[in-house]
């Protein structure tokens, strides 16, 4: 069966294009007016760009905790788009069926329309079966298992732990709250994390940074293209893009928190929705694999000793995080000494972390510290 859509941004239609249910594959692209309203590595996505780009990188993962639960085994992830149309919280693109062309933006955007009756689904690991309704999560990425929703006219994301080998909870909602008092102390542009309880399930909380007028554009969008995604390769780019300074601070924060997961989608540029051009850098945010979020593993002997070695494994940046520390640590650094020495980690004061957890951070936090002035020390002899 061969179906036909459109792309837009907005009400601009940017290309149509027809999708083969009977291949799974993309046939026949044309542009259209609203062409140049799109991202530059869809302006020239070959066929199965396209495809790759609609299946696996725009909806929700398949490897999300509960996808299975939720969607079951044979879903065609394509069908979202049938009812939700691509709709998320990120830009202003959708995709459209020829069928329903007369829609208009103004009717079904998520930021003015926002509504969202998924959330108990989207965040249990129950078995379900999915409404057909206009929901944000379906397009919202991260292997966690999430969801949005609206709270006296504004809107959050609403975000779970992971569970471990031993199927226990990590400590992600925690460590996403301590490593945002430490961006905080050292007054970085950042997401506040709080911790809540829904349906008796305690999760992390965080208001949205995009609007109906401003997006936000990963570097894995920026460089799409690229055949190769090696941090390490891209650096001077990414550095010409976000800023020497910026990037740097960013490289010694995640050092200083032991972020094991800082890729290239969970850091980029807040764009206009139209031209696509950097407005500001965006928030740092998702750093909930920081902090040693998988402490609950480390009970034995053997474990304790992997986790004494922890800031020697290797970072996204693929050097180890003391490694990491050095090469980006600036003289303007200096600056942080104080505005850490009179940090003190707060634990949460409606839902605390469990004790033993809670004191490792802090004694980690304090040790991180002291490696960041030994450092300093070392590199720069003062």
């Amino acid at each position: 069966m061969h179906c036909k859509y459109f792309f837009r941004n907005k009400d601009y239609d940017c290309f149509s294009f027809i999708f083969n249910r009977k291949s799974n594959s993309i046939e026949d692209i044309k542009p259209l007016e609203g062409f140049d309203y799109l991202l530059p590595f869809l302006k020239d996505a070959s066929l199965e760009d396209l495809r790759e780009y609609l299946i696996f990188e725009r909806p929700l993962p398949i490897s999300r905790e509960n996808f299975q639960e939720i969607f079951g085994s044979n879903f065609d992830i394509f069908s979202l788009y049938e009812f939700s149309y691509g709709l998320n919280l990120d830009d202003t693109f959708w995709v459209v069926p020829e069928t329903k062309q007369h829609l208009k933006w103004e009717e079904v955007n998520l930021y003015t329309n926002f509504s969202n009756n998924l959330t108990s689904i989207m965040l249990s690991n129950q078995q379900a079966r999915i409404v057909e309704k206009i929901s944000p999560d379906f397009f919202t990425n991260g292997i966690l298992k999430k969801s949005w929703v609206k709270e006296e006219n504004n809107i959050y994301l609403y975000k779970s732990n992971s569970q471990n080998l031993k199927q226990t909870d990590n400590f992600e909602i925690y460590s996403e709250y301590f490593a945002s008092q430490v961006a905080k102390a050292l007054e970085l542009n950042y997401v506040a994390y709080d911790v809540i309880k829904y349906n008796d399930k305690l999760i992390n909380k965080c208001k949205i940074f995009t609007s109906e007028f401003i997006s936000y554009l990963p570097f894995s969008l920026i460089f799409k293209k690229t055949i190769n995604l090696d941090f390490s390769l891209l650096e001077n780019s990414i550095e010409t893009i976000f800023g020497k300074n910026e990037l740097e601070d960013l490289m010694v924060f995640d050092a200083l928190i032991l972020n094991v997961d800082r890729h290239l989608g969970n850091f980029g540029l807040l764009v206009d929705n139209f031209s696509h051009q950097k407005i500001t850098n965006a928030p740092i945010f998702d750093n909930g694999r920081s902090l040693v979020f998988d402490f609950a593993l480390f009970d034995n002997k053997l474990a304790k000793k992997y986790l004494d070695n922890y800031s020697k494994r290797s970072s996204k940046v693929g050097i180890s995080f003391d490694e990491q520390l050095e090469k980006y640590l600036q003289p303007r650094h200096k600056e942080w000494f104080s505005k850490l020495d009179s940090f003190l980690l707060k634990n949460h004061p409606i839902f605390p972390c469990k004790r033993p957890y809670f004191r490792f951070v802090k004694k980690l936090i304090e040790n991180r510290i002291k490696l960041l002035k030994m450092t300093y020390q070392k590199k720069f002899n003062a």
